[in-house]
């Protein structure tokens, strides 16, 4: 093999993995939520008006729109979610059960941004979807510790609610 060759191979082996990169790394940089100027990660604010479907998705509605669930919630450490964006443990997110989720590529999917209200007892919090939960049941959440901290203590572990679609 000639020095030309090999150079050639090199550069495109290169060129390979610059645009495998570029596909893979483009959807978690596109996250439709405002970036905290003191973060280097998106965050977001309870009091902020939001999306409500995933970017360039035109569903806004949804056959369970109104419906009220009733399961568990419980809490988790945030990070990257399935939807593609990063939270922390005071963002008040969520993430919905696996079937209530849906299938598909969860950067696209509809329920990525939309708003849940939860009810637990007299309190009451709305968090953003933005994470998918395997581990939970149909009707069952899983919350940031932030937004669980606003219906009961951490120490409480799990709780029986009733949330529905905003």
């Amino acid at each position: 093999m000639n020095p030309s060759t090999s150079h050639r191979s090199i550069l495109l082996s290169l060129a390979l993995i610059a645009i495998l990169l570029f596909f893979i790394i483009t959807p978690i940089q596109s996250s439709p939520l405002p970036v905290d100027q003191g973060s280097s990660y998106p965050t977001t604010t309870e009091n902020t008006p939001l999306e409500t479907t995933a970017p360039g998705n035109s569903n806004t509605t949804s056959v369970d729109d109104g419906k009220v669930f009733t399961g568990d919630a419980t809490f988790y450490s945030p990070g990257l979610g399935a939807c593609g964006f990063y939270n922390s443990a005071d963002d008040c997110i969520i993430a919905l059960n696996t079937e209530q989720f849906g299938p598909g590529n969860p950067n696209l999917n509809p329920n990525c941004n939309r708003l849940v209200e939860i009810t637990y007892g007299k309190k009451t919090v709305i968090a953003k979807i933005t994470d998918k939960c395997p581990g939970c049941n149909y009707g069952s959440l899983d919350l940031s510790p932030a937004a669980f901290a606003k219906l009961a203590p951490l120490s409480a572990g799990r709780i029986q609610i009733s949330w529905c679609f905003k």
